[in-house]
């Protein structure tokens, strides 16, 4: 009996979650499950920096003195972002007519972090150091996007001029080889024929149209298939199984942790809110609901440490900084110093992976081009013996 209402607890707390994030009021399963996603999509028109940027310029207006309702209305006259425009716009209505700031922040875009801090803020009277506090933080979450979008960059455009080189590019060149072969009375070699072959498929018109299809069916069903909950759990389990991903997925999900943790106990949030925060914005499915179990815990009397504990994900070294943290009463200080050393970790971590995955893509390129030659070079210095 007591599992299963700490299991309704934790339900509970996933249910609000999705709330925030929700435009319209669904109440059934699908709804609930989906909500995120369609969040997800949203914020993706706003990104980190656009919040960071937003954030800043507001902070330093309040400090100067300037209304409220006057720093959102100028904000919606000069953020570049049009989409960031009219909810600043929509914003600064709301306040004009009376409505506090955080229950003005009623789009979906705003995300529960943002939300739940603004009313922190307003109730403390330190609105102007925790929007600073908000902007430093999407700003070093920008920061690490750009870095990881920075590292993968390469690896895939090499990657893709070695599927042109493979599967397209050989398609405009079969007819004149085909010919000079046959004009000769020989065979074409079996791995010309084979790329050939591979290329015409992939280049023919009915293959574009299952392509277009597919991607189609992607954005429409399989994307929100592949967002759901329990896809997502097994993804992300299939990611922590190998040691090189599990590094890379755990130093990223730490780093969401520590910092979200940080930022949120420091500004004076609750330790059980700011564990449902984190949940709120964890994209891990697995840390996520380690998150909510321990907001549970420590809901029902037990410690950051157990909680923590408890829940299995963490690794030895945050569990240390947590328990050295809490005994010397410095716990917010401590995890931040921790967020940024998880963030050079990762992009050294990244660099490492790109030093190696480099090479790879080189060498499968240079043996691509070895075989091509073993298997062309010799039938081409016959046919020109022939000549």
């Amino acid at each position: 009996m007591e599992g299963d209402t700490k299991e309704n607890r934790i339900a509970e707390r996933l249910k609000a979650g999705a709330k925030l994030s929700r435009p319209t009021g669904g109440t059934g399963k699908n709804s609930r499950r989906f909500s995120r996603t369609r969040a997800t999509l949203r914020h993706r028109e706003i990104s980190s920096h656009d919040w960071s940027l937003f954030w800043g310029t507001l902070a330093r207006m309040l400090e100067a003195g300037i209304g409220l309702s006057h720093s959102l209305a100028f904000q919606s006259d000069n953020t570049m972002n049009p989409r960031l425009a009219r909810i600043a716009e929509t914003v600064s209505q709301s306040v004009l007519e009376g409505k506090s700031f955080h229950l003005s922040c009623a789009a979906p875009e705003f995300k529960p972090l943002h939300v739940a801090l603004i009313r922190v803020g307003e109730e403390t009277g330190r609105l102007p150091e925790i929007l600073t506090r908000l902007a430093s933080f999407e700003e070093e979450q920008a920061r690490l996007r750009l870095a990881i979008r920075s590292a993968i960059t390469y690896p895939l455009i090499l990657l893709s001029f070695l599927t042109a080189f493979i599967l397209i590019i050989p398609v405009f060149f079969e007819q004149p080889v085909t010919h000079l072969f046959t004009s000769a009375n020989m065979e074409v070699p079996g791995i010309l024929t084979l790329f050939f072959v591979v290329s015409s498929v992939l280049c023919d018109f009915r293959t574009l149209v299952v392509i277009a299809l597919v991607g189609i069916i992607w954005y429409g069903v399989l994307q929100r298939l592949l967002a759901s909950e329990p896809v997502q759990r097994v993804g992300w389990k299939a990611i922590l199984f190998f040691p090189g991903s599990r590094r890379i997925a755990q130093t990223v999900s730490e780093q969401r942790l520590a910092g979200v943790l940080a930022f949120t106990r420091s500004a004076g949030v609750s330790a059980v809110r700011s564990f449902e925060l984190v949940g709120e914005t964890m994209g891990n499915p697995i840390f996520r609901t380690a998150c909510f179990e321990a907001a549970d815990h420590i809901e029902q009397g037990g410690d950051v440490l157990t909680a923590i504990r408890s829940s299995g994900v963490a690794s030895g070294s945050f569990l240390t900084v947590i328990a050295a943290g809490e005994e010397a009463g410095r716990l917010p200080e401590l995890l931040e110093s921790y967020a940024m050393l998880l963030s050079l970790q990762l992009e050294e971590n990244l660099k490492s992976a790109v030093a190696v995955i480099q090479p790879v893509l080189l060498g499968g390129l240079a043996l691509l081009i070895l075989v091509l030659a073993v298997n062309v070079i010799g039938p081409l210095s016959r046919l020109v013996e022939t000549l």
